[in-house]
């Protein structure tokens, strides 16, 4: 990560797939001023609504993030 110095993570719909200590660990090798994008379940980033709620919510307040935009989008149709 250092070497190629990335500057943009995308997470299409993996944050639930993976336990929040291992994304914790893969997003900290990024520089500060990297920009994340992500989708996830609505409930997601809720901080009573779980440790990926309660991380995030730590990293705004800490900081870490900052939330620029927010949108809700159908999934799947029938």
């Amino acid at each position: 990560m250092e070497e190629r110095g990335p500057n943009a993570l995308a997470c299409a719909g993996g944050l639930s797939h993976i336990p929040v200590e291992a994304f914790d660990a893969g997003w900290s090798a990024f520089a500060p001023g990297t920009w994340l994008e992500a989708t996830s379940a609505e409930d997601l980033g809720d901080a009573a609504g779980g440790p990926y709620g309660r991380y995030l919510a730590a990293e705004v307040r800490d900081g870490g993030l900052e939330e620029l935009h927010c949108e809700r989008f159908v999934h799947r149709r029938r």
